[in-house]
């Protein structure tokens, strides 16, 4: 009886983890950012930190024509 409890329970843990594993792949990743989208976050998070849209051009090292 002992044996075959042992083999019960190999066998629900190998199920446990495959079943782990399919909930894994099934996940959707979540979508990468493109360049643009990068940038205009840290924009916005600079901006939100109280920085101003010539400040960050400052910081930068660029010329913000009007």
């Amino acid at each position: 009886m002992a044996e075959y409890d042992a083999k019960i329970t190999a066998t629900q843990d190998r199920i446990k983890s495959l079943e782990e594993k399919k909930a894994e792949i099934l996940a959707p990743k979540p979508p990468r950012k493109t360049k643009k989208q990068k940038i205009q976050q840290i924009v916005n998070l600079a901006m939100k930190n109280g920085m101003s849209v010539e400040e960050i051009a400052g910081q930068l090292h660029v010329e913000v024509e009007d």
